[in-house]
Order: C-alpha cells, then sequence, then structure tokens
C-alpha cells in the first residue's frame, strides 16, 4: 500500500483521496448498524 501511495505521489504530484474496497461478506448494514457478530465474522477470515 506504501509504495501505491508513493507512486500516485510520484505519477500525479499527489494523493486526493484513497477508498478500500475490498469487498467483504456477511451482514448487508452499515459499520455503525453491524452487530458485534457480524464485525467478528467480517475479520476473522
Amino acid at each position: 500500500m506504501e509504495a501505491l501511495v508513493h507512486f500516485a505521489e510520484q505519477t500525479y504530484g499527489k494523493l486526493d483521496i484513497a477508498i478500500n474496497n475490498a469487498g467483504i461478506g456477511g451482514e448487508q448494514n452499515t459499520i455503525a448498524d453491524m452487530s458485534l457478530e457480524g464485525v467478528a465474522a467480517d475479520n476473522s477470515g
């Protein structure tokens, strides 16, 4: 990730925004509405 940010800065002069859009399964809720069990399940693997 650090190399990607460095590449963007060197190529474009700055990085305005970065989004981690990995896509995970589990509950289809906003982060604020997820249950503790749902968070644990998403982070377990």
